[in-house]
């Protein structure tokens, strides 16, 4: 009877271990260690976690090669191409990370999470416009929450659609009186509306919470 244990065995435990304490250094050399030895068993999900892995590193660049061949064995794996559209953005290729929410919702729209990242992507982007077009899809589907509607009201108000915006100001306060996006979006709505008193009141509580520089 061979009494020896086998390494393999022992790194699958170890990715298991490290993995549920999220020790991501560790983790990601137990996982670079399997890598040399092509992974032997279950390659697929190991090269996921490796990618998922450098992604939570910062490490962008080696993640982006490890996504895109998992996305060349199965096309329509969503948390994958949505790391890939992370990570490509996080690298400034926008168009690339564009291409990628695309595809992500030729398959769906029903992951909130995903929407709601791709309408900060837009925002940051000063795409206001086509943060409302997207609202209208995914809103008629029921596949929002409320920081979907944060994410609107900002757009709607950097749009300088302030009419449209009035509503949701009320109902997202109590919600969101400490986040940095409603602070900066009440307090536009308020300076372009005239209310200089009220601007300056929101712009005071923005100041308060923003990191130093």
């Amino acid at each position: 009877t061979n009494v020896y244990v086998k390494k393999y065995p022992v790194l699958i435990i170890l990715v298991y271990l490290y993995n549920l304490t999220d020790n991501k250094l560790k983790l990601e050399k137990t996982l670079k260690t399997m890598k040399k030895e092509n992974f032997k068993a279950n390659e697929y999900s190991l090269k996921k976690t490796l990618a998922f892995t450098l992604y939570r590193n910062s490490k962008y660049k080696e993640a982006v090669p490890i996504l895109l061949s998992l996305y060349k064995t199965n096309k329509y794996d969503i948390s994958v191409l949505y790391c890939l559209a992370m990570a490509r953005k996080r690298l400034g290729f926008n168009e690339k990370a564009m291409n990628c929410f695309n595809l992500i919702f030729a398959v769906t729209t029903k992951n909130v999470r995903i929407n709601n990242s791709y309408m900060l992507f837009l925002i940051d982007q000063k795409l206001y416009g086509s943060v409302e077009e997207f609202f209208v899809i995914i809103y008629s589907k029921g596949f929002f929450n409320n920081k979907t509607l944060l994410l609107y009201f900002y757009a709607m108000v950097f749009n300088r659609e302030y009419g449209k915006a009035k509503g949701f100001l009320t109902v997202l306060e109590p919600l969101f009186a400490g986040n940095q996006l409603f602070l900066e979006a009440a307090a536009e709505y308020y300076l372009r509306g005239g209310n200089v008193e009220k601007a300056a009141d929101y712009y005071y509580k923005l100041y308060n919470i923003c990191p130093a520089d």
